[in-house]
């Protein structure tokens, strides 16, 4: 059973993390979570982006930018995942034990949003207008387990 997220993906959660500390909501937003996949270039979801020729640049994610220290536990303890987020991981979990993996990457976590599109979040809503869907993605995912 897939319990742990790679590194790639824990650092994408902890950007998140960082940005809902410096908003006013206190929580981890989908579009927070996107913008942590898009923080490291080299990761799993970015390269399938890159693929799928996503302009980075034009993916506006508002202005909030993450915190440049590293969050304490107590802070930690204080961010809370909206049950929007919540639902994307738990299908990300999904996700890496239908490609068969120990742990879910970011690549994992591009598809679970993609698969949010019918609850219309932020990131599925940003990331569709750009001519990303899941199942694109999907076959990506299969590219990558190629390589």
């Amino acid at each position: 059973m897939v319990e742990q997220f790679n590194d790639e993906a824990e650092r994408a959660m902890q950007h998140a993390r960082r940005i809902a500390k410096n908003s006013d909501k206190g929580c981890v937003l989908s579009d927070y979570l996107l913008s942590g996949l898009l923080e490291d270039r080299a990761n799993g979801a970015c390269r399938i982006l890159r693929t799928l020729s996503l302009n980075f640049d034009e993916v506006t994610l508002g202005a909030i930018q993450p915190s440049e220290s590293p969050l304490t536990p107590a802070e930690e303890a204080e961010i809370v995942d909206t049950p929007r987020v919540i639902q994307i991981m738990k299908l990300a979990k999904k996700a890496a034990k239908h490609f068969q993996k120990d742990s879910v990457g970011t690549e994992h976590i591009l598809l679970a949003i993609m698969q949010d599109l019918e609850n219309q979040s932020n990131a599925a809503l940003i990331l569709s207008r750009n001519g990303i869907t899941a199942d694109i993605v999907m076959s990506e995912i299969s590219n990558l387990d190629k390589q």
